[in-house]
């Protein structure tokens, strides 16, 4: 199976950033809603449940998107991601850093033992 196309990855975090939004942000502003009508101060009860809600939100998007995007649920980081992979795949085989080197400093220095 071929991995994931760039666009695939961006379409992903952005549902799952959406999904946050819409849940996680949709909750708190809920509570808000109905404990303004009932006239019942906030408590750490709702606090509670909305925190709840953002890590059902978090839980389940990163279930959902994660084999595709590795599941940030944060556009910037898709795209500085997606962007990075650009970058790397686009220099010359003998300057993408060797990721097998020990010591940092040869992979700045280009030496190898």
């Amino acid at each position: 199976m071929a991995p994931p196309s760039s666009a695939q990855k961006l379409i992903a975090e952005g549902l799952g950033t959406a999904f946050l939004v819409y849940v996680g942000a949709g909750s708190a502003a809920a509570t808000g809603v109905l404990s303004a009508g009932t006239k019942v101060p906030f408590s750490m009860a709702q606090l509670g449940m909305i925190s709840f809600a953002f890590m059902l939100v978090i839980v389940g998007a990163v279930y959902a998107i994660g084999h595709i995007s590795g599941g940030h649920i944060n556009r910037a980081v898709a795209i500085a991601r997606v962007r990075a992979d650009a970058a790397l795949t686009s220099l010359a085989p003998d300057e993408v850093p060797d990721a097998e080197a020990d010591n940092p400093q040869q992979r700045l220095s280009g030496a190898t033992s």
